[in-house]
């Protein structure tokens, strides 16, 4: 999915930090463990691309996400009783980024093929490649990263509510007897902080089997 990005496990990464352009790793959705880190150590001799910096102003992002279930049962013997219960259950996660500008940097131009497989060729790279039960293993690089220039507010919400109602009657002779229990359970939960400035917000991977390479991510 080309374009798209990764969010980081928390936002305490910083632009001096292990997370850079140019960085290898095993695991697209762990960014802290590295294969290589390109234009130092043994992948000092890869030559990358120049990079550029844009810059995309007022970045305000909303999450939320909602389940909800329900379960209902009714039963009746005849000529004793009768009753029926229900119960609702409900919960509701999200996360609010509040507004902030973002400095994304990225390659200027696509890796060739050369590089690629130079970077195939590296130990460690190569070593986590063969290391695959069913097959060659993927590898990562670390293409594109989204930079808050300022500070932002990080919000998080989770509520749920519990619903629960039960009825029943008894039998009609010589005196019918009745009842209904309900309960109604609400409970939620706000984190907030900001976050320092200049934190790494996202960022954005290439996916390199062997020599071919393509675009790969979500946010």
């Amino acid at each position: 999915m080309p374009g798209t990005w990764f969010l980081l496990p928390d936002f305490t990464f910083t632009t001096e930090g292990p997370l850079s352009l140019g960085m290898v790793i095993p695991y697209w959705s762990n960014p802290t463990t590295v294969l290589a880190s390109l234009g130092s150590g043994t992948a000092s001799g890869i030559e990358l691309p120049p990079q550029t910096t844009i810059v995309e102003p007022n970045h305000a992002h909303s999450r939320s996400e909602s389940q909800s279930n329900s379960l209902g049962a009714w039963l009746k013997f005849e000529g004793l009783a009768s009753g029926s219960t229900s119960n609702h259950y409900s919960k509701n996660n999200q996360v609010k980024y509040s507004e902030t500008d973002h400095e994304i940097r990225s390659f200027r131009d696509p890796l060739t093929p050369e590089t690629v497989t130079a970077i195939a060729n590296i130990h460690a790279v190569r070593a986590h490649i063969n290391s695959g039960m069913f097959g060659k293993r993927p590898f990562y690089i670390v293409s594109g990263l989204r930079i808050a220039t300022s500070s932002f507010t990080v919000t998080k919400e989770r509520s749920s509510n519990l619903t629960f109602e039960s009825e029943g009657s008894g039998p009609p002779l010589p005196v019918e007897v009745g009842g209904k229990v309900g309960h109604d359970g609400r409970k939620t939960v706000t984190d907030s902080y900001n976050t320092a400035p200049g934190i790494v917000f996202a960022y954005r991977l290439l996916v390199g089997k062997e020599s071919v390479i393509g675009d790969e991510g979500s946010l």
